[in-house]
């Protein structure tokens, strides 16, 4: 059961929502599922990044769950859930095709996440795809949107169940005007979302 509008009665758990399975900082899924456990959270949610050109049929989850290997101090599960992450960028009509055909494939993720590029891309992840969450990417969060974050959209995709993620890793940066953009951009994606209801 994922954490996403699939189950809504895990909203209020702490998620860590987006542990890069590629790279886990040299620790292994087990080593990442016990420090996040350790750390109070209720879940880990271990995700693959792909762009739209590079995700295929052969990308089935294949993320092994590991929660009955970590031991817990207390009487609380921990759970782990599995996330696909898919970049969304050039012609969209091209991108609704091949996501139709992968349905089988990105159904075999418990959160199936989009992180637009483009006005366009954002407009068609807010009212068309079939998506968990719409994130955005470190160098976005860092620098001026290229596209707007417009109340109509985001109230669109709420209405549908889709929640907005900040990736708040971007906020650490040694660069001053980076965490200034990020401020502002995280403002308005809370704004937009519902004054952070669908954050």
């Amino acid at each position: 059961m994922p954490p996403s509008k699939r189950a809504r009665s895990q909203r209020r758990c702490f998620f860590d929502g987006c542990a890069n399975a590629e790279n886990l900082e040299q620790l292994t899924t087990k080593e990442r599922v016990a420090v996040a456990s350790s750390l109070g959270y209720h879940a880990t949610i271990i995700s693959k990044f792909y762009t739209i050109e590079e995700v295929t049929k052969k990308h089935r989850c294949d993320i092994p769950d590991v929660t009955s290997l970590v031991a817990r101090d207390d009487a609380r599960v921990h759970r782990q859930y599995s996330r696909i992450t898919i970049l969304l960028s050039g012609n969209l009509e091209h991108v609704h095709a091949t996501l139709r055909g992968l349905k089988p494939t990105l159904d075999t993720y418990d959160v199936i996440a989009a992180v637009p590029t483009t006005e366009k891309a954002f407009q068609y992840a807010c009212t068309t795809m079939d998506v968990d969450v719409i994130s955005f990417s470190r160098e976005a969060m860092q620098s001026r949107l290229k596209f707007q974050l417009k109340h109509a959209l985001m109230d669109k995709a709420m209405s549908r169940g889709v929640m907005f993620e900040i990736p708040y890793s971007a906020m650490f940066t040694e660069n001053a005007s980076k965490r200034q953009h990020f401020v502002s951009n995280a403002t308005a994606l809370v704004q937009g979302a519902g004054c952070g209801r669908g954050v």
